[in-house]
């Protein structure tokens, strides 16, 4: 039944294959639809019919469906099958939500869509705090489609899990424990912040729950309660503060060495879905929407021009160009600079290497350009810095 625990101290487990099968459900609820295109659709997966797909009636972020499991179950994928042929009304980007209730659903993914015609399958994270939870309901919110301002569409929707009883009833069991235990530890701290301190030690000592670690605990009650609060002594309580590096933590950071810690992100894609090998390339990173962005490099036999985002929260790559010269950017090229600007949600590029052997004979104009993520559009804000009296193209001789 049980292979064995994904990670130690949790309980998160992984089950056997042959436990996993197609789950059913109906449709629950739903934030509206386009006449003829009923949310029913996306229980029936028939890629040739036009009509076969549950539509929203506006392009808004505030739209869902909710799908109700016959059983409860640990959904473990979601797969989202499309229309025969690629379609501007396809789901790109979409958020999943799963619960035993409907007043208690979690996230448990984020992803987005290719705009062709093959299914995608993706696994659903059903944990919260290193427990896992079964769901009775399941929430697909659509955040964007591929036309931009169209409606969005799901054509099918197929969920696979475990329903055997006996597991999901373990699993339901451990997650009600945990969410017991962490309205007991919030409990304990609104007792010990508004100074209750005799409710606080009796619930603690009748529960026997490890709130946090053994000296914070006693920090807390000889420096909040007996300096501050009974003595107010400001100058023991300052020096305390100052004493803990030589005290408290000292064994702690001792024994806690920096490590690296590399992991190789495995891309299941075709290679040219993403970016050949290079080097020289650049790449700069928008914190906000977890998006790395590639531009131009050295393959080995010439510059490149392409120009890629990748994103970390879905593990994909997808080319933005082909050739930013042909949409107006930089032309071909390697040891450049590029930097985004967070605020203006714009990328800079600066500089290019050019090879020695052709610097007499080559444009050595330092051109300065500038792409606005939003628009999808490049800019060039000179095509040479020295005329603009700001700087010239250094050149390493």
């Amino acid at each position: 039944m049980i292979v064995d625990t994904i990670e130690e101290d949790t309980n998160v487990f992984k089950f056997e294959k042959s436990l996993t099968n197609k789950l059913k459900y109906d449709i629950d609820s739903y934030s509206g639809y386009t006449p003829n295109f009923n949310p029913r659709n996306v229980m029936f997966d028939k890629p040739l019919d036009q009509s076969s797909r549950w539509a929203t009636n506006s392009s808004s972020q505030s739209h869902f469906i909710t799908l109700k499991l016959e059983k409860m179950a640990l959904v473990q994928t979601i797969c989202f099958g499309k229309f025969h042929k690629s379609h501007v009304c396809n789901m790109k980007e979409f958020k999943v939500f799963g619960g035993m209730s409907l007043n208690g659903m979690h996230e448990i993914l984020f992803g987005g869509l290719h705009n062709d015609s093959e299914a995608e399958t993706f696994p659903l994270k059903c944990v919260r705090k290193g427990t896992m939870f079964p769901c009775k309901y399941i929430k697909i919110v659509p955040l964007a489609s591929h036309g931009g301002n169209f409606n969005t569409s799901i054509w099918y929707i197929e969920l696979r899990g475990i329903t055997r009883g006996d597991i999901v009833e373990t699993v339901k069991f451990n997650f009600n424990k945990f969410k017991e235990l962490q309205a007991m530890k919030l409990t304990l701290k609104h007792l010990r912040q508004k100074n209750f301190v005799h409710d606080f030690h009796s619930l603690l000592e009748s529960t026997k729950i490890q709130l946090e670690d053994p000296i914070i605990s006693r920090l807390y009650i000889n420096f909040l309660l007996i300096i501050l609060v009974s003595e107010g002594n400001f100058n023991r309580a300052e020096n305390m503060v100052m004493n803990l590096k030589d005290d408290v933590f000292l064994d702690y950071v001792s024994n806690t060495p920096y490590k690296p810690f590399w992991r190789r992100l495995d891309i299941d894609h075709h290679p040219d879905k993403r970016p050949g090998v290079r080097g020289g390339h650049q790449m700069c990173i928008d914190p906000q929407r977890q998006l790395i962005y590639l531009l131009g490099g050295w393959d080995g036999a010439k510059d490149l021009s392409d120009f890629w985002c990748y994103s970390i929260r879905m593990n994909r790559w997808s080319c933005i160009s082909m050739d930013t010269r042909v949409d107006g950017g930089p032309s071909p090229r390697s040891c450049h600079k590029i930097c985004f600007d967070p605020k203006n949600q714009c990328i800079f590029v600066l500089g290019r290497y050019i090879d020695p052997d052709i610097r007499p004979t080559s444009n050595l104009e330092s051109d300065f350009f500038k792409y606005d993520i939003n628009t999808r559009k490049w800019h060039c804000i000179t095509p040479d810095t020295k005329v603009s009296t700001w700087f010239k193209l250094y050149v390493e001789k």
